[in-house]
């Protein structure tokens, strides 16, 4: 995927983080409360982009 220059793309960056933070949070067994953190990263990530 080729990304465009400037604070474009540093936004699709991040918010590829956050989506990935997202799905990696929701994936761990112990943490608590990991649904709702799902849901708030998603959001935000949703936002950044």
């Amino acid at each position: 995927m080729k990304l465009r220059k400037g604070k474009t793309k540093y936004l699709v960056e991040k918010s590829i983080e956050s989506a990935l933070l997202a799905v990696e949070t929701y994936n761990s067994p112990r943490k608590e409360y990991r649904f709702e953190t799902y849901i708030v990263l998603m959001i935000i990530q949703s936002t950044k982009a």
